[in-house]
């Protein structure tokens, strides 16, 4: 296990075909850390079976757990069972060679991510794995909410006004 100067820790897993393989994932991931240490939004890695290798600080934050528990976990765990579809689905996307969104709650935390997937290529051009970055958007729904209250708070005025109106005459 490594760890970062951030304290964002990952672990190099075999992808199953030989040594090299294992060591090639773990050679891409390096190469990502210092990007993923340094976000506030949420960066992970995971291999071609959906196990997650990196997670910064962040999305380990979110995930409220910490690198003991999450390296070689499954990250479809990690989400809420209505979501697992949506996000197994952009993982798929990501595996051949795609790029996908998808919007999911951590099951621990309740906080709810828009993250993006693509995928994680080693130096032959092959798809090993998975890279998600992804953004904690409580405050945005929340926000989206608040507005269609107000717009709809105007309507049901207008429309009170105009009921209270016809009353009258």
């Amino acid at each position: 296990m490594l760890k970062t100067k951030a304290g964002a820790v990952s672990k190099p897993l075999s992808n199953g075909d030989g040594p090299d393989k294992g060591v090639r994932t773990g050679d891409c991931v390096s190469r990502y850390k210092s990007l993923f240490s340094a976000l506030d939004d949420l960066a992970y890695v995971c291999d071609a079976n959906g196990s997650i290798i990196y997670m910064n600080d962040s999305a380990m934050k979110f995930a409220g757990s910490g690198a003991e528990e999450l390296l070689g976990k499954g990250f479809l765990s990690l989400v809420d069972g209505k979501a697992a579809d949506e996000v197994e689905k952009a993982f798929g996307e990501a595996l051949k060679g795609g790029c996908a969104t998808s919007e999911f709650l951590f099951n621990s935390t309740g906080v709810l991510c828009e993250s993006r997937n693509m995928p994680l290529m080693d130096g032959y051009g092959a798809v090993i794995g998975i890279i998600g970055i992804g953004r904690d958007i409580n405050d945005l729904k929340r926000a989206g909410l608040e507005e269609t209250v107000r717009e709809r708070t105007v309507e049901l005025e207008e429309a009170n006004a105009r009921l209270e109106e016809e009353i009258a005459t």
